[in-house]
């Protein structure tokens, strides 16, 4: 069909071409945008490489950091993601190049276009539309952007990196300051520091992944301040950092612009989740059950008063009253046996006894011999 080749689809509205595409189910793989964004760029990036190692040979000092960095891209640069590639379009600022860009770009889209079942409806419905001589010039990024929602990525790929190799390769070749921009192209934002609840979630899985938390850990970790919180991140040897490096942003990036494509961390994150959820439920701590031992007391004995003793106190001489004085003596050998259980005694205090329990059994004697006595 002819009708295409009459159609200038620079002169067109990027949003009322996209209609027409959304209308007709039409979209066009990422990888075509890529390769004419990189064909484009090789010359420049070729004659600045050999610009920079020549200046690098000749230097007496060596190289400054902003020169090694943006010597290692473009020594790699036949592997820059699309994003990288339309920042280097903004960075060599040529309009000749950026409208070079765009008719190369269609030339492609044409010919991807053809294979569609409803091409020629396609090229017809474009071809009534109506030519804005006005147009918005717009840059290389700005024109992509604008058909954000027709571009697609295969399945292992993001931004036309895969996906193995995405989290290396933008901490590799780009700053963290054209990483947050790749965030916005996404319109994805990426926040400047880990809030208190980021880490508080940190800690929690991993608490559940060692089948350490609990209950009473998850009450303490919610009412604990940033500080606090950090430090028990520290305790478990676990990363407590504020700050968002160039892994986090692209880490969050990825996992946003589309729930089904997984990095490299994702895939452990991923794997820690399955973990944890296999653990059905909250472990508590383990009460140990205390067994008490029964307390044995110690049966202090009451001396035993012998039959012979008690029937002197029943058949005591008249008017002696021999109770008393027996009385005395229990109570006496009752002090004695308490202070041999309850203290350990001296030499000093064991020959005292000795003496008195030796002049009791005397005086005991005594009594029974003239208890006897009395009765024959």
């Amino acid at each position: 069909m002819n009708i295409k080749k009459t159609i200038d689809f620079t002169n067109l509205s990027p949003e009322t071409l996209v209609e027409v595409f959304k209308k007709h189910q039409v979209t066009f793989p990422r990888s075509l945008r890529v390769e004419v964004l990189l064909t484009l760029l090789e010359p420049k990036y070729i004659e600045e490489r050999n610009k920079i190692e020549k200046q690098k040979e000749e230097a007496e000092s060596t190289m400054n950091i902003k020169d090694f960095i943006r010597l290692n891209r473009l020594v790699q640069y036949n592997s820059l993601s699309e994003f990288q590639l339309e920042n280097d379009f903004t960075y060599y600022d040529d309009v000749n190049l950026n409208k070079l860009y765009f008719n190369t770009l269609w030339d492609k889209f044409v010919k991807h276009l053809e294979l569609h079942p409803y091409c020629d409806d396609v090229f017809q419905e474009i071809e009534q539309l109506e030519i804005e001589d006005d147009l918005k010039m717009l840059s290389v990024f700005e024109y992509n952007k604008a058909f954000a929602s027709i571009i697609t990525d295969e399945d292992d790929y993001f931004d036309g990196i895969h996906l193995v190799e995405s989290v290396r390769h933008f901490n590799d070749s780009s700053v963290a300051t054209e990483i947050k921009q790749l965030g916005n192209k996404y319109d994805i934002t990426i926040p400047k520091y880990w809030t208190k609840a980021d880490l508080q979630a940190r800690l929690k899985k991993e608490l559940k992944l060692n089948k350490l938390f609990t209950k009473e850990l998850e009450t303490k970790i919610d009412e604990s301040s940033t500080k606090i919180t950090r430090g028990m991140l520290d305790d478990l040897k676990v990363d407590s950092k504020l700050h968002i490096t160039k892994t986090d942003m692209i880490n969050i990036i990825i996992k946003n612009v589309d729930k089904n494509k997984v990095s490299e961390i994702s895939k452990k994150e991923l794997a820690e989740e399955i973990a944890i959820a296999e653990i059905t439920e909250v472990i508590e701590p383990v009460i140990e059950k205390v067994i008490e031992e029964p307390v044995i007391e110690k049966v202090i004995e009451e001396p035993v008063v012998s039959d012979v003793v008690e029937a002197l106190v029943v058949q005591n001489t008249p008017g002696v009253d021999y109770t008393n004085m027996l009385q005395q003596i229990i109570d006496n050998q009752n002090i004695l046996i308490e202070q041999t259980t309850n203290k350990e005694m001296t030499s000093m205090d064991k020959v005292f006894n000795y003496i008195v329990i030796g002049l009791i059994i005397v005086v005991v004697l005594i009594w029974l011999i003239y208890g006897i006595a009395t009765l024959v």
